[in-house]
């Protein structure tokens, strides 16, 4: 069938209030659409964590839409793993990902009472931090896109694990970005207990569910967010899209 455009509220009703679906909309859309078992939406701006133009349903029905839908060479779009793109369609890179969320709080981790919300005042020992804990992290420390960074201290005083509050409007699903600990306290239940921090206190402020990404070889944090109870969503590829010339 051909695509038929949808309004945000079909979109929503159509996927069930799907959390990754309230995160790419959470600034509004610039258009959706319904195909067979598929559905696709296009976030106003090019959204972070979605993508410029998102794709759901099963692989197959996903390519039918996504060879549907007319848009520029270069649009940033994420599509279910395993989606066979329709020729001439090609990511011109291309990572794969897995988005996770929770509607609950976490178990109680080692550390969590030394949770805390940080001030720019922490912002140079972050930006240290990171270089050693997740130098490819996506936000840094006095960036826009992070709206506050929550820590954890050692028992002397140093943040040794931290992440990014990257959440939208009220309302609207919480996202954690940048989540690094040290080196030198890996295994330690550190990185465990900022998550689980972060996200009981999210939850505790009325947001709906607490989403985050992995990139799909990172097991370790897999197994992490798999004991804090996050759920495995959705596996994705993600890249630029492109047209090759016929």
């Amino acid at each position: 069938m051909p695509p038929v455009s949808i309004t945000p509220e079909e979109l929503l009703r159509i996927t069930g209030d799907d959390p990754f679906v309230r995160l790419g909309a959470r600034l509004g859309l610039d258009g959706a659409w319904r195909g067979e078992d598929a559905v696709a939406f296009l976030s106003v701006g090019g959204e972070e964590y979605t993508g410029r133009l998102a794709v759901l349903g099963p692989p197959e029905a996903a390519a039918a839409l996504l060879a549907a839908i007319e848009l520029p060479d270069g649009t940033e779009t994420t599509v279910p793993r395993g989606t066979p793109l329709p020729a001439p369609l090609r990511f011109e890179r291309a990572g794969h990902w897995d988005f996770r969320s929770t509607l609950t709080p976490p178990p109680l981790q080692p550390h969590e009472e030394r949770g805390e919300w940080l001030g720019e005042e922490s912002h140079p020992e972050l930006i240290e931090l990171l270089k050693e804990a997740n130098p490819g992290t996506s936000v840094w420390p006095g960036e826009a896109a992070a709206a506050r960074w929550a820590g954890v201290r050692d028992e002397h005083g140093r943040i040794v694990a931290c992440l990014a509050d990257t959440s939208g409007p009220a309302g609207s699903p919480a996202h954690l970005s940048a989540i690094g600990a040290h080196p030198d306290v890996r295994g330690l239940g550190y990185g465990p207990s900022v998550t689980a921090w972060a996200t009981r206190a999210l939850l505790a402020e009325g947001r709906p569910a607490v989403t985050l990404g992995l990139w799909a070889s990172n097991d370790v944090a897999r197994r992490m967010y798999d004991r804090l109870g996050f759920a495995d969503d959705r596996p994705f590829t993600s890249g630029p899209l492109v047209r090759d010339a016929r």
